[in-house]
């Protein structure tokens, strides 16, 4: 016969009690099924959880195709403009004065503007000052747009 020593955790403190092989086999089996069922019990939980975040992976996946997003391209954006690539010499509607600059071109109203950059490049400089400049546009013209669908 063995002897064994039973932990404090089931009430017998730190004293200790004897018992033979047959009992300590018995205390190890239920102590065992305990456990599997604690495991067992972790088990499903984390393949629960696993499921779930497949699942909620899946939807993210899956919610382009459902339902997609609308398509943007006629949209009409507050400050629709059109840019003229390269640097033009803008001349004044009343022929007053001849700059380098970029034209723009209001497309909501047809209005045509002339930002002076007083140079070739396509951004307003000043050779003489460090700083930034801010370019003032003036009028051009105007494109009567409405006069299309006559």
């Amino acid at each position: 016969m063995g002897i064994a020593i039973l932990p404090a955790v089931w009430g017998c403190g730190k004293i200790g009690l004897k018992v033979d092989e047959v009992s300590l086999r018995f205390f190890e089996r239920g102590f065992g099924s305990i456990h599997k069922r604690v495991s067992m019990r972790k088990d499903a939980i984390t393949n629960f959880l696993l499921l779930l975040i497949a699942v909620a992976l899946l939807g993210i996946a899956a919610r382009p195709y459902v339902e997609p997003a609308p398509a943007e391209a006629q949209s009409i954006s507050p400050h629709s403009f059109y840019i003229e690539p390269g640097v033009q010499l803008l001349r004044a509607p009343d022929g007053s004065s001849q700059v380098y600059g970029k034209v723009v071109v209001d497309l909501r109203s047809g209005k045509i503007w002339g930002f002076p950059t007083g140079t070739l490049d396509p951004y307003p400089s000043s050779p003489i000052d460090n700083k930034p400049t801010t370019s003032r546009p003036f009028a051009l013209g105007r494109f009567a747009f409405e006069d299309i669908d006559k």
